[in-house]
């Protein structure tokens, strides 16, 4: 979901679904098996924003079957096999809601980088909409990777293409007024909105796997075939358009990225960062 044609060209063919896919088990194995952060109990009304494939909306199904599950997307890509407690709708998070007041348990935002104009407005409007569509105690989770690149051992120095292409990302994202959120903003717009008793959580999450942690090996392991695999389709649109590179650069440029990827000597991961309130502020 978002405005504009970036994510829409994300998901455009069956190579980038898979990849979404895998994404989520990414997230779903990091989370030990949990599809939310919030603490729900028995929900009646779910919105997923952003749906994309559909297969967090369909799990979510699965697990609550006595539960609604609406997932909204610009593209219509989500299968038509589904459980008969979830159903899929065209929708873009930045224009006005139509859904009933004092409606939803959970609404649940992951991955929209690059698909929201204006972050801190879209939060507002968040606040504003929890606050009308909401149940009372109904919960809005937020879910972000932030691209940076770290190491705990000063080896992401190393990493000297894929540190120039994620400052590249942010650059073109900018030009192209659909700003990637670094993890330290996410929880203040939050808060800032009108959100009380905001919970944070931050978990790393390594690019290849270097890790002797067998988990973390695994999640790098997925994560280095989610980044390689997804490179043209995260990279051309937004170097094209904003940066105006050629595509022979990006093909020239891609490999060099890709070879760092996989190498286990850089220790390096990406925060993603879980953000998530389920208390409207006294005033409302």
């Amino acid at each position: 979901m978002g405005t504009g044609n970036t994510r829409e060209s994300l998901i455009g063919c069956q190579n980038e679904l898979d990849r979404l896919d895998l994404q989520h088990h990414v997230i779903t194995l990091l989370l030990n098996g949990e599809l939310h952060m919030a603490p729900l109990h028995n929900p009646e009304d779910v919105l997923d924003i952003g749906t994309g494939t559909g297969i967090w909306a369909i799990e979510m199904a699965d697990r609550y079957p006595h539960a609604r599950i609406v997932g909204t997307d610009l593209s219509p890509v989500q299968p038509t096999w589904v459980p008969d407690n979830v159903s899929f709708e065209i929708d873009d998070v930045e224009s006005e809601w139509l859904y009933p007041k004092n409606h939803f348990d959970h609404i649940h935002v992951r991955f929209m980088a690059c698909s929201i104009a204006d972050w801190k407005r879209m939060i507002a409007n968040a606040y504003r909409r929890v606050l009308r569509h909401c149940k009372p105690g109904g919960y809005l989770e937020l879910s972000e990777m932030d691209p940076t690149l770290l190491s705990d051992d000063g080896t992401d120095v190393n990493s000297v293409h894929y540190k120039e292409f994620i400052k590249l990302m942010f650059e073109a994202s900018d030009i192209y007024k659909r700003p990637i959120p670094r993890k330290q903003e996410l929880k203040p717009w939050v808060e800032e909105a009108g959100f009380v008793d905001v919970k944070e959580h931050n978990f790393k999450v390594p690019v290849n796997s270097w890790p002797r942690d067998r988990k973390l090996k695994e999640l790098g392991k997925y994560q280095c075939m989610n980044y390689s695999d997804g490179l043209e389709a995260i990279s051309v649109g937004l170097f094209t358009r904003a940066l105006k590179w050629q595509p022979m650069e990006i093909s020239v440029f891609l490999p060099r990225i890709r070879k760092e990827l996989k190498d286990r000597d850089l220790h390096l991961y990406q925060y993603l960062s879980v953000d998530h309130s389920g208390h409207r502020t006294p005033s409302s």
